[in-house]
């Protein structure tokens, strides 16, 4: 990181300009990219939030879950009324779980349960680890997450990518490919055992009332709040 820091000290001073080449909110890092004495490079830094804010641009990942748009299935259903389904998949974090995540996680900050940088736990088989991750990165929290060895290599591989520490808990009665619950409530046990010997939040998704609410309450008034859902007469999740 030193010579990159000192090219981008140096692009910094230069009489170039600079040109912003990418922005990962989810990450919460700007990349900076400069031409300068014939070469080029890139610097990574935190993004700053003493900017003034700019039109389709965000601070944070966390204001970018939930916003995911309305699709209508016409052809699959040409009438009467129309189907509208949310595209979910568009969340930093790729599912609805995202949703989930954050609120979570912002009501432990708020009633203290999750103090300013300490860790995050949870067991996962992929999509709440993918929403934690996002929240954890932009919030500032390390996470880990434990996961029975039966899932894909690429599920860990994937949340490991996102900044988590992964965990593989071995198969009780399952096998590669086919978790049982038997399994699940195996890796839920070493999360729990890693959270109070780490003195961490320990997530616990499946009975937590703000995820609930999260999946509940957040998909239906957000929709509702667009000219095209105000005549919504009803809502699945």
């Amino acid at each position: 990181m030193g010579k990159i820091a000192g090219s981008a000290r140096n692009a910094a001073t230069s009489s170039r300009p600079c040109e912003i080449l990418d922005l990962c909110p989810m990450a919460g890092l700007l990349s900076v990219g400069w031409v300068q004495n014939g070469g080029s490079g890139c610097y990574v830094s935190p993004m700053l939030n003493r900017n003034p804010p700019i039109a389709g641009v965000t601070s944070s990942a966390l204001d970018l879950i939930g916003h995911t748009p309305l699709i209508a299935l016409d052809r699959v259903h040409a009438g009467p009324g129309r189907i509208l389904a949310k595209a979910e998949f568009m969340q930093p974090g790729g599912s609805v779980k995202d949703r989930a995540a954050r609120a979570i996680l912002l009501a432990a900050r708020a009633d203290g349960r999750l103090t300013p940088g300490a860790p995050v736990v949870e067991m996962t088989s992929g999509n709440m680890g993918a929403g934690l991750a996002v929240v954890c990165a932009a919030l500032g929290h390390p996470l880990v997450v434990t996961m029975s060895a039966g899932n894909s290599p690429q599920r860990a591989r994937m949340l490991e990518a996102l900044g988590a520490e992964v965990v593989l808990v071995p198969q009780v009665d399952g096998a590669p490919g086919q978790v049982t619950g038997s399994d699940v409530i195996a890796a839920t046990k070493i999360a729990q055992q890693i959270a109070a010997e780490r003195q961490g939040f320990y997530v616990d998704q499946f009975n937590a009332h703000e995820g609930v609410q999260a999946h509940g309450r957040l998909p239906a008034r957000k929709s509702g709040s667009r000219p095209e859902a105000r005549s919504m007469h009803g809502w699945l999740s």
